[in-house]
């Protein structure tokens, strides 16, 4: 039997924080947290805090696709970049990998039983 996991509050929830911060400190004049913040709240008319923004930049905050598109925006770089962290997002095949089901189920009773 397969026990529900607790999520780990560690786990990185986004893949592009740190793009996302080297864009921000690039910019001329740097931007901060509290300025990048406002700015993606005038664009998407929700309510954003430095908070907020330093979760996202860590990896503790999940970025929804329009967040991810006004941040591009906001920030004057190519979505695909924020992403891959690709010029051009060569660094993606496109395709999606659907796991081995066989090896999956394999891989979860060994982490079951690697913890009890």
């Amino acid at each position: 039997m397969v026990r529900p996991r607790r999520e780990d509050p560690h786990a990185l929830r986004n893949v592009v924080g740190d793009r996302v911060r080297q864009a921000r400190v690039a910019k001329h004049p740097a931007m901060d947290q509290i300025d990048l913040a406002a700015s993606l709240s005038a664009a998407l008319g929700l309510i954003y805090g430095r908070t907020t923004i330093s979760r996202l930049e860590s990896g503790h905050r999940p970025v929804m696709d329009y967040e991810l598109i006004a941040l591009a925006k906001i920030l004057q770089v190519d979505l695909l970049w924020l992403l891959t962290g690709h010029p051009d997002g060569s660094g993606h095949t496109g395709h999606l990998v659907k796991p081995d089901k066989k090896n999956f189920q394999a891989e979860s009773e060994s982490q079951d039983s690697a913890q009890n």
